[in-house]
């Protein structure tokens, strides 16, 4: 089980995307999450990412042993969140 949480803020010159009359704003965009793998392991065989849409949010590498073959499921849930310093 792995639960993270991703914070970020970012600035907009056209908040509602119009030709004119344009708002800007800062979003702040809060994303908590988590992460199932089964099966799971005792050892740590690489890093988890949380940016990544790989199975168990292990990264794929083209260098990596032909011999050694794991299979993982996994189930994410990650819902995202916006909130805006002047507007509703």
């Amino acid at each position: 089980i792995h639960g993270y949480l991703s914070v970020a803020e970012r600035w907009t010159d056209n908040l509602f995307y119009t030709s004119d009359d344009t708002d800007s704003d800062f979003v702040t965009h809060v994303t908590p999450g988590i992460r199932l793998s089964l099966p799971g392991t005792k050892e740590d065989l690489l890093a988890i990412s949380t940016a990544t849409t790989s199975p168990g949010g292990l990264t794929f590498d083209r260098l990596a042993d032909p011999e050694n073959r794991q299979f993982q499921a996994y189930l994410s849930y990650s819902p995202e969140m916006e909130f805006y310093h002047d507007h509703s």
